[in-house]
């Protein structure tokens, strides 16, 4: 593109090498995209008639948020003997592709974040040890955007008591992505919470079907899902359904027999009449 051309191409100041300063001019693009993962070349370009004179040191730093008061991620000298000394290389994630010799000082962060989407300021000093020293610092600054396909980052249960669980799902992506969950039966309902710019969390509230659980994530970049098996309630309650069984039974037989011992006692010690004995079978009876 032309306007791409246009701000690539150096124009020179014509200073003399002997004035008091020199005329640095830092030239870098408004806006930069990047992928989540992948390398990003964050391009500047300077001008300075003086940068291949040999006498001369240029130092290269760049800073992030805050035009000149924001934290520096790189910093680099490079010498009058033309050796470059790295000061700063935040996490190690940065590399100097352009040659400062050669009026470049971009640089390149070698695996890009979400977290990276920021403004980033480019600044070059040429100087000359008790002669002179210019320097000029881009204003504004690029402001590079990372975007990625959605992650699912945590799915998980969490059960809350014995008939309520929760199933969790964390993900991320710029875009930041939806979350819809499944059942085995169809759509599951949720509960959605944003984290930040690029990370939700979704909650499936008291499942109850047994089966798999499908968390399924989407931005305009792509689609994820994963999945976590869950035990249904309906298992729980047969299970104590059963136990209640058991027990009202035991109580049942229980009572049976304390009345069929009641009523042999009776009927041994001529305590009923015959009529009601006839009634009420007595189970100990030969």
């Amino acid at each position: 593109d032309t306007a791409v051309r246009n701000w690539l191409s150096p124009k020179y100041t014509g200073n003399s090498l002997f004035s008091v300063q020199v005329d640095v001019k830092v030239r870098v693009p408004s806006r930069v995209s990047g992928r989540l993962g992948a390398p990003v070349i964050l391009p500047c370009k300077f001008n300075s008639s003086f940068a291949h004179y040999t006498t001369v040191e240029i130092t290269v730093l760049w800073r992030t948020r805050k035009f000149f008061e924001g934290p520096v991620i790189f910093h680099s000298v490079n010498s009058a003997n033309n050796e470059t000394l790295i000061k700063v290389n935040a996490r190690e994630r940065y590399t100097l592709v352009g040659n400062p010799r050669e009026q470049d000082a971009s640089l390149q962060l070698d695996w890009a974040e979400l977290e990276d989407n920021d403004q980033y300021f480019c600044r070059v000093e040429v100087s000359r040890k008790l002669i002179y020293t210019s320097k000029h610092e881009s204003n504004p600054g690029i402001t590079l955007e990372v975007t990625g396909q959605p992650e699912i980052l945590n799915l998980t249960q969490h059960r809350v008591n014995q008939t309520h669980q929760i199933l969790t799902c964390t993900a991320e992506g710029n875009p930041r992505p939806t979350i819809t969950w499944t059942n085995p039966r169809g759509n599951q309902t949720s509960v959605t919470r944003i984290l930040d710019h690029y990370r939700i969390e979704s909650w499936a509230h008291n499942p109850q079907v047994t089966g798999n659980y499908t968390c399924t994530v989407t931005n305009q970049l792509g689609t994820t899902s994963r999945s976590v098996y869950y035990q249904g309630n309906e298992v729980m309650l047969s299970f104590e359904l059963l136990l209640v069984i058991i027990c009202v039974s035991t109580v049942l037989l229980i009572i049976l027999l304390a009345v069929g011992v009641f009523i042999w006692r009776a009927k041994k010690g001529g305590l009923l009449p015959s009529t009601f004995s006839c009634l009420v079978p007595n189970p100990f009876a030969s």
